[in-house]
C-alpha cells in the first residue's frame, strides 16, 4: 500500500482542474481501484474529494464501469449516513467520482488506535451503519464489502460523532421491479473482502441484504 508521500512525490493531477470545475489540491488517500483527492469547485469553492481509477486499471471497461456503478447506487440514497456522490465522468481518459469531502478517521483506524469501544459508542455507531444500510437495502442497493475500512466517523458542528457508510463500488443493484438484474457482476463473481464476507458471500451464490447484516 502507497503511502501519501509515495503518491504526492510526483503525481501529475496536483493542480490540474478537472472538467474545468474541480481543482486538484492533496492526495488524502489509495486503495485497491483507485486515488482519492481532496480537490475544490472553482466556482464557489466548495471543497470535494475525487476518487480516480488506478491507472493500470483504466483501460478495463468492467472497472470503469464498476466507479459509474458506484455513482449510480450512491445517487440513489439521501440517508445522512451514507456517503454523498455528486457527479462521474470521464476526463482525459480518466474516470472519476466526485464525493463530499469528510473530515475524521475511518473505523478501522479507530479501533486500531483504541481497541476498545465503550458499548454506547459502538451502539450509536451500529445504529447509523444499520441506517445508511436500510435506506439502501429498501431500493435494491446492497453494499457488498461493508468493514471498518468502509465506515467512516466524522463530527458535527457540536461535536456529535456522525457516520458515514462509504465505497459502495461493489454493490449489486437487485431486480426490485421484476425487468431482471442490473449492474451486475458476473455470475458467481466473488467480490468484497473475504475476512468480513458472508458465507454465501464466498460461495459465490445470490445475496442481499442479509450479507451486508453479516
Amino acid at each position: 500500500r502507497w503511502t501519501l508521500q509515495n503518491i504526492e512525490l510526483d503525481d501529475p493531477l496536483l493542480g490540474q482542474v478537472v472538467d474545468d470545475r474541480y481543482r486538484i489540491e492533496a492526495a488524502i488517500a489509495t486503495g485497491g481501484m483507485g486515488t482519492v483527492y481532496k480537490a475544490a469547485h472553482v466556482g464557489i469553492g466548495k471543497q470535494v474529494a475525487i476518487k480516480f481509477l488506478r491507472a493500470d486499471l483504466r483501460g478495463n471497461p468492467t472497472l470503469v464501469q464498476r466507479l459509474r456503478r458506484e455513482a449510480t447506487a450512491v445517487s440513489k440514497l439521501a440517508d445522512n449516513h451514507t456517503i454523498s456522490v455528486f457527479d462521474f465522468g470521464v476526463w482525459r481518459g480518466l474516470a472519476y467520482l466526485v464525493m463530499e469531502y469528510l473530515q475524521g478517521d475511518d473505523l478501522a483506524d479507530i479501533l486500531s488506535r483504541e481497541k476498545h469501544l465503550p458499548v454506547i459508542r459502538a451502539l450509536r455507531i451500529a445504529r447509523q451503519i444499520c441506517a445508511s444500510l436500510a435506506e439502501a437495502h429498501s431500493v435494491g442497493v446492497v453494499h457488498r464489502d461493508l468493514k471498518p475500512e468502509n465506515v467512516f466517523v466524522t463530527q458535527s458542528a457540536t461535536g456529535e460523532e456522525i457516520v458515514k457508510v462509504l465505497d459502495f463500488g461493489l454493490a449489486k443493484i437487485l431486480d426490485t421491479d421484476g425487468l431482471g438484474p442490473r449492474f451486475e457482476t458476473q455470475d458467481g463473481a466473488i467480490l468484497g473482502t473475504p475476512y468480513y464476507m458472508a458465507p454465501e458471500q464466498v460461495d459465490g451464490d445470490e445475496i442481499d441484504g442479509r450479507a451486508d447484516l453479516y
